[in-house]
């Protein structure tokens, strides 16, 4: 009687114990080139606009070609590879492979020019990690700004 009570809370225990992962809400995906390595596919961009503190985020998604929306992005050790998947958009002949760094919450401005892009920026800012949480990351796009706003787009990937 006594093994089977123990080997009973041997098993509650075993069961109760809450596994902790990426899909977890107090689990914390830390920000760096290992975790942010990977294959994503864009779900959403928006157009920002930040004045007096007050911002202002516009879907801009129906803005990016359909051949646009179902391409892919991975983030390799240092590499940036995009391939026109799915649907291939006019005049497109090669997918393309970069090199990438982040520093901090900054990722290195040579992505641009990979992802779509509804204001045609020419800006080289670097693109700033606005959230990571190992399943999907959002990147912001600085373009040029006035003394009073700020505007940018915002780039939401999430891995298939």
């Amino acid at each position: 009687m006594r093994k089977n009570l123990l080997l009973l809370l041997g098993v509650f225990v075993f069961l109760s114990c809450k596994k902790s992962n990426s899909n977890d809400s107090g689990y914390t995906c830390p920000l760096n080139s290992a975790t942010i390595g990977g294959l994503y596919k864009l779900t959403k961009v928006t157009k920002i606009t930040i004045a007096s503190g007050n911002v202002t985020e516009i879907d801009a998604t129906t803005d990016i070609n359909a051949c646009e929306l179902d391409d892919t992005y991975e983030f390799n050790s240092g590499s940036f590879l995009w391939t026109d998947a799915g649907t291939t958009c006019p005049g497109t002949v090669f997918s393309g492979t970069i090199l990438w760094t982040l520093s901090g919450n900054n990722l290195t401005k040579d992505i641009q020019g990979y992802l779509p892009n509804p204001w045609n920026y020419i800006i080289m800012d670097d693109f700033i990690v606005q959230q990571f949480d190992c399943a999907s990351i959002v990147l912001q796009k600085k373009v040029p700004q006035t003394a009073t706003s700020e505007s940018g787009v915002r780039y939401y990937l999430k891995r298939p």
